[in-house]
């Protein structure tokens, strides 16, 4: 019989841009509120301009630039023209996280061993009947059982590297007349993948709403509640 017995303690102090609670970006904004508010939404690039991401993001910052009192036009009929501008950045190592692990084994063996000791002898009996018989006598059987093992045990550690992927979405708001930027709000976020991008744009698009046309006066960190209300409200999905 073998047994096998296994276990890894790792101790890891993981740096994480959100949290369950909260979603948490970093954000800088700069510029003052217009006093007209007709915007239309179009990109620096404008090869992204006719993909569905970008269609989908354009929606999402619509709706909260309506939520602030602006109001989405034609280009033709617009006072503001609404950047949106946003990138992954090259992936960086995060940090490289160590712990210590312990395993160990466990090796039995087990041995049955039977013997068997029988005497017999003889005896005539003759029935009534004039018949003659022999009994034969008896047997014992001795069963011995004996086990051996040993254990081993090792102990080391093991190292995870993480990596991230920068993502920043910069929204500027441009005067069309004079071409001068009237606000614009850059918010920044780390993903551990790619494919994330699409569940945090909403979060991040969020967290730049109250800093439309409005000044953080210097870098700060957002947060954004997550709770079924505003995930609802929002249509919102958790993205980690």
């Amino acid at each position: 019989m073998k047994s096998l017995k296994f276990s890894i303690t790792m101790i890891l102090m993981l740096l994480f841009s959100s949290c369950g609670t909260w979603y948490q970006a970093t954000l800088n904004s700069r510029g003052i509120s217009p006093e007209k508010k007709t915007y239309h939404i179009t990109s620096s690039d404008s090869t992204i301009l006719s993909t569905l991401e970008f269609k989908e993001y354009a929606d999402i910052l619509k709706n909260r630039l309506n939520e602030c009192g602006y109001m989405n036009v034609s280009p033709d009929e617009s006072d503001i023209v609404i950047l949106l501008d946003y990138n992954l950045g090259d992936t960086y190592l995060a940090g490289t996280y160590t712990g210590s692990y312990n395993y160990s084994t466990v090796n039995a063996n087990t041995y049955v061993k039977s013997n068997t000791n029988a005497s017999a002898s003889a005896n005539t009996k003759v029935s009534n009947s004039g018949v003659k018989t022999k009994a034969y006598g008896n047997s014992n059987t001795t069963t011995s059982v004996k086990t051996s093992g040993y254990s081993t045990g090792y102990t080391g550690t093991s190292s995870i590297n993480t990596y991230k992927i920068p993502l920043l979405v910069r929204i500027s708001a441009i005067n069309k007349k004079s071409n001068e930027t009237v606000w614009e709000v850059s918010v920044r976020d780390n993903l551990s993948r790619e494919t994330q991008m699409q569940s945090v744009m909403p979060w991040l698009i969020l967290s730049a709403q109250p800093y439309f046309g409005k000044s953080s006066q210097g870098e700060i960190v957002t947060k954004v509640n997550n709770t079924n209300a505003i995930k609802e409200q929002y249509n919102l999905i958790w993205p980690y």
